[in-house]
């Protein structure tokens, strides 16, 4: 199969069958000793798994060269497709170039051979789309931002972040509001019959991708398993996910992960 397209990013780590997280990068350091987390910004991110897990849903092949973050993102011949060095980025078989994790994703599915591919993933009515739509902003400006200050200083090396009491406590105030939003719209979802995804979709869409890959992050590092109780649906949107699509399961597998103690803050104790 030829590929659609190459995909510049971490191939080295991203390619780790639980590889998800980013984080703040340090180009001249080498990479940091963590098997299933990506150094790249300053934050928890959409990673390129979104893309990967679409192109095995849609058939579609990827080429994933060899990247070196911070000396190949920084090359002339690279500067003068990406100018501003990111990645992920997308250069399409065609020439086309893209950068962004969610329109990389978006891009992928629209291209899809299938229509079907493309309406499951995209959303097959103006009600879907828009909801996917509202779905990745949710993701985007309220998730990871909220887990990106409880988690980077959980990593246990201080070039990822420090505890900062008051940050903290506004932070965990922030998450669980959105994972108590989360919680009642996937009960909604529930009882509307056949067990809908968050868009409304009899399958999974680009907004379940988006939604559980910034889980991944929480609750491999801070919701643990006294406040997954709290949070039944959530939880369970997340297995249902490794459950029943297998394409993502390579990706946003946890087994054996998932965090049952949160490390506490400096004073109070470790977690486990």
């Amino acid at each position: 199969m030829e590929p659609v397209g190459t995909l510049y990013t971490l191939t080295k780590p991203i390619l780790h069958p639980r590889a998800r997280l980013v984080f703040s990068p340090f180009p001249t350091s080498p990479l940091p000793p963590f098997p299933s987390l990506l150094p790249l910004s300053p934050s928890l991110t959409n990673t390129p798994i979104q893309s990967l897990t679409i192109a095995s849903l849609t058939n579609q092949h990827l080429s994933l060269p060899p990247f070196a973050f911070g000396t190949d993102n920084h090359s002339p011949s690279y500067l003068a497709k990406f100018p501003l060095g990111k990645i992920p980025a997308f250069e399409g078989a065609d020439g086309f170039l893209l950068t962004e994790s969610n329109a990389i994703s978006q891009y992928l599915a629209d291209i899809a051979p299938d229509p079907a591919h493309r309406a499951q993933i995209l959303g097959g009515t103006p009600a879907e789309r828009a909801l996917i739509q509202q779905w990745l902003w949710f993701s985007q400006q309220h998730l990871e931002p909220a887990l990106t200050p409880l988690c980077l200083w959980r990593f246990g090396d201080a070039r990822w972040g420090k505890y900062e009491e008051e940050k903290e406590k506004k932070a965990e105030e922030e998450l669980r509001r959105w994972l108590g939003y989360l919680e009642e719209e996937v009960k909604k979802r529930e009882k509307e019959g056949g067990r809908k995804w968050l868009a409304g979709t009899e399958r999974v869409s680009l907004a379940d991708l988006a939604v559980c890959g910034s889980l991944y992050a929480g609750f491999l590092l801070y919701i643990d398993e006294e406040m997954r109780e709290e949070y039944p649906g959530v939880v369970g949107l997340y297995e249902r996910l490794l459950r029943e699509v297998e394409e993502a399961r390579e990706f946003y597998e946890l087994e054996g992960k998932w965090v049952k103690v949160r490390k506490q803050p400096p004073g109070e104790g470790e977690g486990v």
